[in-house]
């Protein structure tokens, strides 16, 4: 989730960015794909980034030609809009809406929020404790940087095999049993990287 003050023209691409993140991170190496959750990229924003008017906006994959096809691979982007009027959201989400907006509280629940908010910036150890988790945050997210770019590396090493084995006139089974013996992958993953390979070079 993040809060944005903002207008920037890459807000697509940076919640792209951030569910990439997401999956490198819980997702360990050679683990299966279907241990990955549901996800959801939540994006606040002061400003209507589409110009809709709508208080949310959710993204989700599905098929262009079949739009009641869904894709199924459990990700959301929802951005939220402060500024927006319409749809149809609880009570106690549009006063949290004028609050972030407008910083007033106008429900029993967002004078809770303000109240730790105050609370919370008038203490120095909970400031301390929020620079920390801004910099470890920081940190992760360079992490997860440096991640993408070994796995991307390690990808291109594999289709670069199977291009080569390909060129040798090697059939697909053999090359994804090479994929098997030489990489350490499964079988379902080995020929992912054979059939995705063969989609890209028709």
């Amino acid at each position: 989730m993040e809060v944005q003050t903002s207008s920037k023209k890459n807000l697509p691409k940076r919640m792209r960015y951030y569910q990439s993140v997401i999956d490198i991170n819980v997702l360990a190496p050679g683990v299966d794909y279907s241990k990955l959750k549901p996800s959801f990229v939540i994006f606040i924003c002061s400003y209507d980034p589409f110009g809709k008017g709508r208080y949310i906006y959710t993204f989700e994959n599905r098929c262009m030609e079949e739009a009641d096809l869904l894709f199924g691979d459990e990700t959301q982007k929802v951005v939220v809009n402060t500024k927006g009027n319409v749809g149809e959201i609880s009570r106690e989400l549009k006063e949290v809406l004028v609050y972030l907006d407008e910083g007033r509280a106008t429900g029993s629940y967002t004078q809770q929020l303000d109240d730790a908010v105050r609370t919370i910036k008038s203490s120095e150890e909970r400031r301390h404790e929020y620079m920390v988790m801004m910099i470890r945050d920081m940190e992760k997210i360079e992490e997860g940087k440096e991640i993408g770019k070994e796995i991307g590396k390690e990808i291109g090493k594999i289709i670069g095999f199977v291009d080569a084995c390909r060129d040798d006139g090697k059939d697909d089974q053999t090359i994804i049993s090479r994929l098997v013996s030489k990489y350490g992958l499964t079988q379902e993953e080995a020929e992912e990287y054979v059939f995705s390979a063969i989609g890209a070079t028709v």
